[in-house]
């Protein structure tokens, strides 16, 4: 009999126990679903980071780059994403992905010199060489890892990583110059299109294209995508139903079925040019749509 009651105590202890841890589980059960309800996916951020219900589509800021390059257009739109807890000190760490305390932030990286009093400018890009300066920047220091651009390292924006100015992917070629600050509503001028019509104005940003070094008297080549001399551009250039025009003027655009009486200036001091005409004595006529010469009846 004593033994029998010995177990039943026993017995009656493990549901006790059992009971208890039950209530346990769905207590934690129940304030995770409080949290999931009233807080979102504040509860899915891991340590040290906070949930931004409302951020900018600026890059966040880490230990390697404080003041991360934002994109040139940026909508009025709210990113949801789990960030480090700024206020607190922390930072991400680009090489671990996790948030650190600012001063556990690792050394720099390979081609990367400290900038103890770096400013809120971007640092330069492959991807962008002059990036935009804010309208304000305010007198206080930014310290970050910069790449050594003494030593002709400059940042990839792709990879992250400092590398040789000559390795940027997309490097220009021998004959090719690096126009920092193209206008993305004008195309480049070549054989054929010499002067390339450009809008009054253009709300796009500028950007950094490739174009053959015109100071050395180059231009490109449609066919072969190369830039020659632009004393080479032939009337075997133009297309089958184009004319070679020995000496156009620059200063007037060639007619086209939306521009049918192009305005020119009353005096014009630039040099004549060669450019690929449409054959007026045929009834011909630029489409700005396609490019091609048609009828002029066909215009529409």
């Amino acid at each position: 009999m004593y033994i029998l009651r010995i177990n039943t105590e026993k017995l009656v202890e493990t549901k006790k126990e059992r009971k208890f841890r039950m209530e346990k589980v769905l207590f934690v059960l129940m304030a995770l679903c409080l949290c999931q309800g009233s807080l979102g996916q504040l509860c899915r951020c891991p340590r040290g980071e906070i949930w931004n219900n409302c951020a900018s589509c600026d890059p966040e800021a880490t230990c390697q780059n404080r003041i991360p390059e934002a994109p040139g257009i940026c909508p009025a739109v709210c990113q949801q994403r789990c960030e480090c807890d700024s206020k607190n000190g922390l930072i991400r760490d680009q090489i671990s992905g996790a948030c650190v305390p600012i001063d556990k932030c690792p050394g720099c990286s390979r081609g990367e010199i400290w900038n103890e009093c770096a400013s809120c400018n971007p640092e330069p890009t492959c991807q962008n060489r002059t990036s935009q300066i804010p309208k304000i920047c305010p007198d206080v220091c930014y310290p970050r890892c910069e790449c050594d651009a003494n030593a002709g390292f400059i940042r990839d924006a792709i990879s992250g990583q400092c590398i040789p100015r000559e390795q940027c992917p997309g490097q220009c070629g021998p004959l090719e110059v690096l126009n920092e600050c193209a206008s993305p509503c004008a195309p480049e001028r070549t054989c054929r299109n010499q002067s390339p019509d450009v809008p009054d104005s253009c709300i796009l940003p500028c950007e950094q294209r490739c174009e053959c070094d015109e100071k050395r008297g180059l231009i490109r080549d449609e066919e072969t995508g190369k830039c020659i001399d632009i004393r080479k551009c032939q009337a075997g250039h133009c297309g089958p139903l184009e004319v070679f025009n020995e000496c156009a003027s620059p200063c007037v655009p060639e007619r086209t079925c939306q521009r049918q009486s192009p305005i020119g200036p009353d005096a014009c001091i630039l040099s004549c040019e060669q450019r690929c005409e449409c054959d007026e004595k045929q009834g011909l006529i630029r489409d700005e749509e396609s490019g091609n010469c048609i009828d002029i009846g066909k215009c529409q």
